[in-house]
């Protein structure tokens, strides 16, 4: 007696339905280059009428317009991220990051409402260091009255927060400390 080929196929609904799903699969792209690290609670912030690549540009130029040296972006991810810098002359150094003297800064651009991003920018230090702890672990925020703290202040208060961010933003000079010598 003869078997017929269409008892050994799957039924119908076994084959169709992952196939519905296949698009789903290949369509989203779950790879971010964003790192898990979340802005510290009093980072500077403001919000700005702009997309999250678009407010990531603003971000950037205002950055680049006031000297300060990109190690990575991703406009895509809305992140930006600073090489360890000195904290007087804002520039790459290869000075053992410890202390306050030594800095970091961050950018995050997350999603607001509708049509708006938050931009958030921090300045970060570390203590100490100790290998047997998570990098970000040893990070600290600037003090308030850090003159990096307050020039990232001064650099997110200038962003421009409007529909058209065309404005480069100017850049300022860091405040001088008065002569003590009268």
């Amino acid at each position: 007696m003869r078997v017929p080929w269409r008892r050994f196929l799957p039924p119908c609904r076994l084959v169709l339905l992952p196939l519905l799903f296949l698009p789903l699969l290949f369509g989203c792209d779950p790879n971010t280059t964003r790192p898990r690290v979340v802005p510290f609670p009093e980072d500077a912030q403001t919000e700005v009428r702009a997309k999250t690549p678009a407010a990531t540009e603003r971000l950037l130029a205002a950055l680049e317009a006031d000297s300060v040296p990109i190690r990575f972006s991703s406009t895509r991810d809305g992140y930006v991220e600073t090489p360890w810098l000195n904290a007087e002359t804002l520039t790459a150094t290869d000075a053992r990051p410890i202390g306050a003297d030594i800095v970091r800064i961050r950018g995050w651009v997350n999603p607001g409402k509708e049509g708006f991003s938050i931009i958030i920018v921090e300045g970060a230090y570390r203590t100490l260091a100790d290998p047997s702890m998570p990098e970000r672990e040893l990070e600290r925020p600037l003090p308030k009255d850090h003159p990096v703290q307050l020039r990232i202040d001064s650099l997110v208060a200038r962003i421009p927060t409007g529909r058209s961010g065309t404005v480069p933003p100017r850049p300022i000079t860091p405040p001088q400390p008065a002569d003590s010598a009268s």
